[in-house]
């Protein structure tokens, strides 16, 4: 059970394997297409998934790095239409697993529209 900003959250081991395949997906795509930075966030978050450091794990996938401006993973751009396609549906289903584990941190929910 996971424990932010006094809420009880739990995951299933479903949606936590689900958050691993979704992640992985999501550092593939931005590795291949060199965002190396935006790759290492995503790295950085199946790290905490897997040693089990879930409070890390949901104030880290909040941050600006995921979400902010310039240089989050959420603004970049990738030239292959397919590619891009498949980048748009990886964060949308990534906010749709947020939302359904309720680790959702506010103004996030908004970014669907551009997914």
């Amino acid at each position: 059970m996971w424990n932010w900003h006094s809420k009880k959250i739990e995951i299933s081991e479903i949606d936590y394997q689900y958050f691993v395949k979704i992640l992985t997906d999501l550092q593939n795509v931005l590795s291949k297409n060199q965002h190396y930075g935006q790759a290492r966030v995503t790295l950085k978050l199946l790290d905490l998934l897997r040693s089990n450091d879930i409070e890390d794990f949901i104030k880290y996938i909040n941050r600006v790095d995921m979400w902010g401006g310039s240089g989050a993973v959420w603004e970049i751009y990738i030239e292959d239409k397919t590619e891009y396609s498949e980048f748009k549906r990886l964060m949308a289903a990534l906010i749709d697993s947020m939302e359904k584990t309720k680790i959702l941190g506010n103004g996030i929910k908004p970014l669907l529209r551009f997914f």
